[in-house]
């Protein structure tokens, strides 16, 4: 038994110098090849994080990996460029609402500019306002005289600012010294005429037929008249013009007859 582990121990001694010599013989050849794993070291401890992850379950970035494909909470990519768009589609989309088709001319060009309000081309009156009392002065003068009767001018002359216009018949009544009426207004004879347009300054006349107090008699009822009292045709208010006479104070009977502007 002493031999056999003497025999046994001489050849691990052999064996072990037979490795010592072939790591020798190894250094001998230039150094570059590398030393024989002998110190039982795991290999896992050169192993890429790749293999490490795939043990542990996580996902562990990659050295040279681009991060924005590699992680999954990379921000998506940049959408600056989107309103932009969106402002430019609406601008192409929508033509300008204040454009007009040229070479079209103005309307206010083509057309023939009109004369001002009451007034014609060359500056003659087209329309103007009734004459008021206020903007009038009357005389009455005899023209001729027939049996029984005298025809009279009544004239009424503008003295306002502004031309006016006298159409149709005036009302003229008698009256005394304190303005009271005597008798009954004239009567409307002939036709009412045309308009006659008086300018500041002129006149217009109308004629105005009177019978003689004393062709009534008794039942006449005479009184002394002090003055006419006149209204322009479409007026409200009368003016005064001076004129003495006889007129019947008798209701029933008609001492005036008068015409129109106009005739």
């Amino acid at each position: 038994m002493s031999v056999h582990k003497h025999r046994a121990a001489l050849s691990v001694l052999a064996l072990a110098g037979a490795l010592v010599l072939a790591g020798c013989g190894g250094s001998d050849d230039g150094g570059s090849s590398s030393a024989p794993e002998v110190s039982g070291q795991p290999s896992t401890a050169t192993s890429s994080p790749e293999a490490t992850s795939g043990q542990t379950g996580e996902a562990t970035p990659s050295s040279t990996g681009s991060p924005a494909t590699d992680s999954p909470s990379a921000p998506a990519p940049a959408t600056a460029s989107e309103p932009t768009t969106a402002t430019e589609s609406d601008s192409v989309s929508e033509p300008p609402a204040a454009a007009e088709p040229t070479g079209t001319a103005s309307p206010s060009s083509s057309e023939p500019s009109h004369p001002a309000a009451g007034e014609q081309p060359g500056g003659s009156v087209a329309s103007v306002e009734a004459c008021r009392a206020t903007d009038l002065s009357g005389a009455v003068s005899p023209q001729q005289g027939a049996a029984g009767s005298v025809i009279l001018d009544l004239t009424l002359t503008n003295d306002g600012d502004q031309a006016c216009e006298l159409s149709g018949y005036p009302g003229v009544s008698f009256a005394d010294a304190s303005g009271e009426i005597i008798g009954v207004p004239a009567t409307r004879s002939g036709t009412s005429g045309s308009a006659v347009t008086v300018l500041p300054g002129e006149s217009a006349t109308a004629q105005l037929k009177q019978s003689n107090a004393r062709n009534h008699g008794q039942v006449c009822n005479p009184h002394t008249t002090a003055a006419l009292v006149v209204y322009p045709p479409e007026s409200y208010t009368s003016l005064s013009i001076p004129y003495e006479t006889q007129a019947c104070g008798n209701p029933k009977i008609a001492q005036l007859e008068v015409q129109g502007f106009g005739v």
